[in-house]
């Protein structure tokens, strides 16, 4: 290792020479972070030259990067052109060059987007090209340099003696700290001093612009004594550093959002009813109003923060930048970011903050309607919105610690103190520096009734309906049959059943030609002899056939040879009639293709003749069975076609509901078993049903049968406020008039239980000296008090409401109080000096007693007396105020609640959303699902165009004529046949509380249930919690507010839309015929909205499928719905496609705060960091292909859907403390597809098979839904936009606005003064996936595409050499670990060794132990073990995880999970990880896979053993 010598030295300290003693040899000198050669001390120095360091701070702490620094040179050439482009004899400003610029370092090129380029400082290339600007750059700039990121610069070889040190700071340009002309504004900077918002100004006078910051000091620079360093004297480095205080740099992060609410009456009534209109989109409103907030100082106090009175416009939308003032960081002596040790220098990078977001009346409000306020964040259930002092915050205790982050100052004086700045607050949410946050709500579905069909709920309804608005994100599906869709669909029916009857009569008549048709005569015969073997060479169906010959002799039991020969005779036959009756015959189920018509004559093979043939083609052969002419049934009279152009996949069919007895086996293909089918909807036919089905779509979105809603989830972006009614009455008479009397609205505390008690006692002390003219003394500890004659000390009353408070206790709690207000003023009997007794002192209340004078009154009649409790009549008392005089009424009773009373009121879900399951299986035919007989999609896909169904018909051309399953993606309609079940406990059960909670006079939006309120739905298993969340609030990280950040938060701003809503639209109508290819005859518009067919399949009366998974993934941020096929087409009914953004999802999940547990506890983010940030995954990565093709205008197009790429089916996000997933949603390629329950049972990552299981919807939170705003064109991300990233984006469009052609490459914010290559600059760059990757090989990229071939899911594996590739879940991300050492072993006839197990602590075969270092959890590890290819070859995988160092120590969970073993020839099962030596046997030419994640960074060891039984001579296990 290098030896170093560090120079120990104060930042920003008053050392300005420091020496150090040489007595070694050394490598590097270190100091602050700066390091300096020996060879750079030996090869550059000499005693008339010295070494200039320092650091420039600002905030007095914190280093600046990318500040220019040199030592000036005076002018010194002959060369007239470099004196005037260089006329500098003085750096001072009053010298300008040619162009009127003074001496400066700042660059002349733009270095990023928001820098303005002012300087006269050449780039690399402009000096490489010029021979001028080289000139100039080497003879006077061989001093310069830019500091690093810790703001450090040095500077070699420079002349000893007084120099000027000059520095120029370009505040735009100083890496991540830079400063946008917004924040300077936002500082109190005038902001006619910048050109916009958004850009600087330039000037030829550098010092009149704000954003450069410049400076001549003096400096004297000491020698470096490198003659003497042979001789072990001192060297000496020149210190000089820089504290900038003409600008202090405070950062800002920004927060924007939302409001909106309903219209006129559309309320929750006092009783707490919601009206039915309540959340309808084409209802809703926006409007102005407030946001206050109160934040933490410095000091430990909560204040108010000054938010602009019309924060929110009249489009309902605000944004704001919002100071940071806590946890500032300075740079310390070695370059690093630390807490300032005094909280006050350096720069601030946390704020925490709390909103109370107000909504204004609007003019269509009706009498008495209002709206509540919301307090941001509000997780907990705590209304508390008030300044507080320190010692207020001590003693009243508003606020509670946040456990989870505060660890800073865990097992410290402080870990319990609410006003030190380390304790995070639950209540308060922590903005950190160049973020963008934005609230986020859940929208809890409440109503008074427990029917999931009733609309008077609160929630966000009939979206689609919203014209002219931006609509809401879609997240649930509602359903209802209409009467008039019920007759339609019943006519329809009828007459799909009457034209099968006449089909079934027409197909008689088919059947019977087909029958004559298959008529044959003997025509001859033929004989044929086999082989000695009895072996035939020509085949044919015999009538008769004889055993000539069977011979085995035999010797010693050993057969000799085997002789057999055998004779048949077959007869030959024709097809009587087939020559002229079945000539020419129609495919019944698709007579108009001509290409499918067929013959029943007879070749030589057997084989049918195509249509066309003459008839004398018709053969006498023994290839010909008895009534076998005709393969299909020959069609002769077309049967009546239903037909649905809406679909390509529905249709034509030619139902027939008689059986034909002629020719049944080919004439019976198109046959249906009237209501054989028994549905969620009843009794169906195949073929009728989906035929009445397509036909009436129009008619199901004409009569709103299907409608898209939201609740009982999250929403980022906007908060909705529910109007409410409120009726406030006065008092009229004289005492308290105009005073609240009574105040009715739907209470949070809304039942009897918790209004009680109605009454509450207050108590006070009266203390009387009873003598009329004397006084009374009374002396305790030196201190002598006399009480005045006849004078009554009277206290004020004492006493809170307290619900369910134990009597005694309330009682000693208010005397205490009582006793420490009354004190008596006295003199010292030594000293006469003042003092004090208190009635709190023992000693004092007992001296007080022994004085027969004086009388003490407690608890008596006049001492104790009954007052209204909260929720009790108000009761007011004439009240002076003592500063005005003013006479008021002051309310000692209850708030005027005393008559607010509720329903009973419920926590809604729908109840298809608690299925735990996807798919139907027609209750018919049970266990056939999955058993399909075509495919539209085939190759490598998923479900088929034409919808999967059960084998029935064995032609291909007929579509199915038994029970199909009606919904591949959806779940089961809730109907009387398919019984719902296991949401009773959600949905049944009486909440007991209003929406509405009272704090201080002032109303919010209750927020949760807290648990032991008896109202609190408590299950074992936790699937319930969401029953006790109402309107919560938080805010929501959106990205930074610069291209990727210090804490690499990427800058999205510019892929967030005003909506995610989406949902699948009508599109084109296709008239089709033939099969494949199919020929497109006429293509139209489709008449409605949305396509409806693709979310929900209707019966007559009931709903057969529902597609809860497109409800609930279509409308989220970087999902894109897939719903046709790229030529338009729909696909199946009840089945949508996603494509999934995984890189702007895995943000979104990752920095999503959410309840964890039924207790309703809560994982936080910790700021800056990913230390509680959650775990994200992706179901496979898909193809889809397809056989079918189509014609256009005489032009062949295959079917594909999303243009034949792949792409990500679904994703799920979970906790990583206890890996449960909270999310998990979208077509993974299997049907049924499992949903399991959060909190308890949704591991997913523990099952057998991960990828099969997703999260029970009604459990599920979700990170994905925004929305910005009513008002399109103005919602909250235009006006974000407008304010601070015009120049960026469009605030129109929300575009990009392009590259910048002459911005140089400026990755990660970083400086770029050295950096050579250009490019255009994109303005939309971030550390969005921006991350290093290493070239892909083409297998490797093989292992993260998943494939469906039928229905069966098949993920690429990682091969395992040799023979032995096996398949198994695609390698981990190669950032997420590195494995060092031997990472194979196996038979020693292929590889090195067979072992690196250790005896004792020491690693065999002199080898180190194989390490996996671990930079990035979960990292999830493989290992691989192949049997052998020889015939019943074994092989035995051996492994041992242990720790670093010694003595050896196992890793156990859970830092490595259980283990997870998969099979290339199927199955598998899990291990529990119990520490020691784990074993996995694999047989011939099978490949074990045996997984396992661990969950903490580190470096571990690992050691391999590999036993090979029965001549497996190549098998192996490896680590992949």
């Amino acid at each position: 290792m290098a030896k170093s010598v560090r120079i120990r030295t104060t930042p920003n300290g008053e050392d300005k020479y420091v020496k150090v003693e040489l007595k070694q040899d050394f490598d590097l000198l270190e100091i602050l972070s700066l390091k300096i050669k020996q060879s750079d001390v030996y090869g550059n120095f000499c005693s008339d030259h010295g070494v200039v360091a320092g650091r420039i701070v600002i905030n007095n702490g914190f280093g600046v990067p990318n500040v220019k620094v040199s030592i000036f040179i005076p002018k010194n050439s002959d060369n007239p052109i470099v004196n005037q482009l260089y006329p500098y004899d003085s750096p001072t400003p009053d010298i300008k060059n040619v162009n009127g610029i003074r001496y400066n370092l700042l660059p002349d090129t733009q270095q990023k987007l928001t820098h303005t380029p002012i300087g006269t400082f050449p780039d690399k290339i402009s000096i490489l090209d010029d021979k001028t600007n080289l000139e100039i750059y080497e003879r006077y700039y061989k001093y310069t340099t830019t500091t690093n990121e810790s703001g450090d610069f040095i500077l070699f070889g420079v002349p000893t003696g007084n120099q000027i040190l000059h520095y120029d700071m370009d505040v735009s340009d100083i890496g991540f700290i830079s400063a946008r002309p917004y924040e300077l504004i936002e500082q109190g900077i005038p902001k006619e001093n910048f050109a916009s918002p958004f850009k600087y100004k330039t000037s030829r006078n550098l010092d009149s612009l704000t954003q450069v910051i410049s400076k001549n000091i003096a400096v004297e620079v000491e020698p470096f004594w490198c003659d003497s360093l042979s001789t072990g004297r001192v060297i000496g480095i020149t210190r000089r550093d820089v504290s900038i205080d003409q600008l202090e740099l405070i950062p800002t992060a920004m927060f924007f959002g939302s409001v909106l609410s309903d219209d006129e009456k559309d309320s929750v009534n006092k009783d707490c009813r919601p009206r039915k209109k309540m959340g309808q989109m084409d209802e809703m409103i926006t409007g102005g109003g407030q946001v206050e907030a109160i934040y933490r100082t410095i000091d430990g106090d909560i204040e108010k923060y000054d938010v602009p009175e019309d924060a929110i416009d009249e489009n309902g939308t605000f944004a704001m930048q919002l100071p940071m003032n806590l946890r500032k960081v300075v740079t310390d002596e070695f370059g690093n970011l630390i807490p300032s040790p005094d909280g006050i220098k350096g720069i601030a990078t946390e704020a925490d903050f709390r909103f109370r977001i107000s909504m204004d009346a609007t003019s269509d409000d009706k009498r008495l309607r209002q709206r509540a306020n919301f307090l941001v964040p509000n997780l907990t259930g705590n209304y508390k919105f008030d300044n507080y002092d320190l010692e207020e915050l001590q003693e009243q205790k508003p606020y509670k610690i946040n456990q989870q982050l505060s660890t800073f100052t865990q097992n410290t004086p402080y870990s319990a103190d609410t006003t030190n700045q380390y304790n995070y607050l639950e209540e308060f949410y922590t903005l950190r520096w160049k973020k963008v946050y934005t609230v986020k709500q859940y929208i809890g579905r409440y109503q008074s009734n427990k029917r999931d069909q009733n609309r008077n709920f609160i929630g966000i309804k009939k979206i689609t309906e919203g014209a002219g608005t931006n609509k809401f994100p879609v997240n649930r599906l509602f359903t209802k049959i209409n009467a008039i869709y019920t007759i339609l669909c019943a006519l329809m029916t009828f007459i799909g059943n009457l034209i099968a009857f006449v089909n079934g009569i027409l197909n008689i008549i088919n059947g019977l030609v087909t029958a004559l048709c298959n008529i044959t005569i003997l025509c001859g015969l033929k004989i044929k002899f086999s082989n000695t073997n009895c072996i035939y060479s020509n085949n044919c169906t015999p009538e008769v056939e004889v055993t000539v010959l069977n011979w085995s002799p035999s010797l010693f039991g050993y057969t000799l040879f085997e002789l057999c020969l055998k004779m048949k005779i077959c007869f030959k036959r024709k097809c009587l009639f087939a020559g002229f009756l079945c000539k020419k015959c129609d495919e019944v189920c698709d007579p108009s293709n001509t290409s499918l018509r067929h013959s029943c004559m007879k070749n030589n093979n057997g084989d049918n003749l195509p249509y066309g043939s003459h008839r004398s083609s018709n053969k006498c052969t023994e290839a010909i069975d008895a009534g076998e002419c005709c393969i299909r049934c020959c069609g002769k009279v077309n049967l009546i076609s239903l037909r649905c152009n809406e679909e390509t996949g529905t249709g034509p069919y030619r139902p027939s509901s008689i059986k034909t007895p002629f020719a049944s086996n080919q004439c019976n293909e198109t046959y249906v078993d009237l209501g054989s089918c028994k549905e969620c909807s009843g009794r169906t036919t195949p073929m009728i049903r989906d035929w009445v089905a397509c036909k009436l779509e129009g008619v199901a979105n004409f009569l709103n049968m299907l409608q898209f809603e939201f609740f009982n989830d999250w929403v980022s972006g906007t908060l909705y406020f529910p109007l409410v009614k409120r009726k406030y009455k006065l008092r009229k008479r004289k005492r308290g008039r105009g005073q609240i009397k009574k105040d009715k609205f739907c209470d949070y505390d809304c039942k009897p239980e918790y209004q009680e008690p109605l009454t509450y006692t207050r108590y006070r002390i009266i203390v009387k000296n009873n003598t009329a003219s004397k006084e009374a003394d009374i002396t305790v500890g030196g201190c002598r008090v006399s009480l005045r004659g006849s004078y009554r000390y009277v206290t004020k009353w004492y006493g809170e409401y307290v619900l369910n408070q134990n009597a005694s206790a309330a009682q000693t709690i208010a005397l205490n109080s009582a006793k420490e207000e009354l004190k008596f003023a006295g003199r010292l009997t030594t000293t006469g000096n003042g003092c004090t007794l208190r009635f709190s002192d023992p000693a004092v209340e007992q001296a007080l007693q022994n004085n027969s004078r004086i009388t003490i009154r407690m608890n008596d009649n006049k001492t104790t007396k009954n007052f209204p409790g909260i929720h009790g009549k108000p009761k007011y008392l004439k009240v002076e105020d003592p500063i005005t005089g003013m006479v008021g009424w002051e309310n000692v009773g209850g708030h005027g609640h005393h008559q607010n009373k509720c329903n009973t009121v419920y926590k809604v879900e729908k109840e298809e959303y608690f299925r735990d399951s996807i798919g139907c299986i027609p209750e018919e035919q049970p266990g056939l699902l999955n058993q399909f007989t075509d495919f539209a999609f085939g190759i490598v896909d998923g479900p088929p165009e034409e919808g999967d169904f059960y084998p029935g018909s064995n032609n291909p051309i007929c579509p199915p004529n038994v029970c199909t399953t009606p919904c591949s993606a959806g779940v089961q309609g809730c109907t009387n046949t398919c019984k719902c079940n296991g949401h009773e406990q959600y949905n049944n059960r009486d909440i007991k509380h209003g929406i509405i909670k009272w704090e201080d006079g002032v109303i919010y939006y209750a927020s949760i249930i807290k648990k032991g309120d008896p109202a609190f739905n408590e299950t074992t298993n936790g699937e319930f919690y969401k029953a006790n969340l109402m309107f919560p609030t938080d805010l929501v990280e959106m990205g930074s507010s610069v291209n990727c950040d210090i804490d690499d938060v990427p800058f999205i701003i510019g892929e967030l839309e005003p909506t995610t809503f989406k949902v699948s639209e009508e599109g084109l109508k296709y008239k089709l015929s033939g099969g494949n290819p199919k020929t497109v005859d006429e293509v139209t518009e489709k008449d409605g909205v949305v396509n409806l067919r693709a979310y929900v399949s209707f019966g007559c009366l009931k709903v057969n499928c529902l597609n809860t998974t497109a409800g609930v993934v279509q409308s989220q941020a970087g999902v894109d719905l897939i719903d046709t096929n790229d030529l338009g087409m729909e696909i199946q009914p009840c089945f949508t496609y996603y494509d999934h953004d995984d890189q702007i999802r895995d943000y979104f999940c990752r920095r999503f705060s959410t309840y964890t547990d039924n207790n309703l506890n809560i994982n936080y983010m910790r700021p800056g960091s990913n230390e509680f940030d959650n775990l994200y995954e992706t179901y496979p990565t898909v193809t889809l292909s397809s056989g079918m093709q189509f014609i256009i205008d005489n032009t062949l197009y295959p079917e594909t859907i999303n243009d034949g790429d792949e792409f990500i089916t679904g994703d799920r996000c979970g906790l990583k403390s206890n890996r449960q997933y909270f999310y998990g949603a979208g077509w993974n390629g299997t049907t049924p597809n499992t949903l399991l329950k959060f909190p308890t049972e949704s591991d997913i990552d523990n099952k057998a098979v991960p990828n099969e299981n997703g999260v029970m919807y009604s459990t599920s939170q979700t990170p994905y839904y925004h929305y910005f705003g009513l008002v399109p064109g103005k919602s909250a991300l235009h006006r974000l936009v407008a304010q601070y990233f015009a120049d960026k984006i469009s605030e129109v469009t929300l575009q990009g606005l392009g590259n910048n052609e002459n911005a140089a490459q400026n990755t990660y914010n970083q400086p770029n003064f050295r950096n050579i290559e250009q490019n255009k600059f994109t303005v939309l760059k971030s550390c969005l996936g921006e991350a290093q990757i290493a070239s892909a090989t083409e297998n490797s990229a093989s292992n993260d595409v998943s494939v469906v071939i039928g229905t069966n899911l098949v993920t690429k594996g990682v091969g395992g050499g040799g023979s032995g590739g096996g398949s198994g879940t695609p390698a981990p991300p190669l950032t997420n670990y590195t494995v060092n050492g031997i990472t194979i072993v196996g038979n020693t006839n292929v590889y090195s060794t067979t072992t690196t197990m250790f005896d004792g602590t020491i690693p065999l075969n002199g080898t180190s132990p194989t390490t996996i270092t671990v930079t990035n959890v979960p990292a999830t590890v493989e290992i691989e073990v192949f049997g052998g290819s020889a015939p019943t070859s074994i092989g035995i995988g051996q492994f041992r995880l242990t720790n670093p160092g010694t003595p050896i120590s196992d890793v156990l969970s859970p830092t490595i999970t259980q283990f997870s073993e998969t099979s290339s020839f199927g199955g598998g099962q899990n291990t529990p990880n119990n520490g020691g030596l784990q074993s996995f046997q694999a047989n011939e030419n099978e490949t074990v896979n045996v997984f396992f994640d661990i969950t903490q960074i580190g470096t571990y060891n690992i050691f391999f053993n590999y036993t090979s039984n029965n001549n497996n001579n190549d098998g192996f296990m490896k680590i992949s």
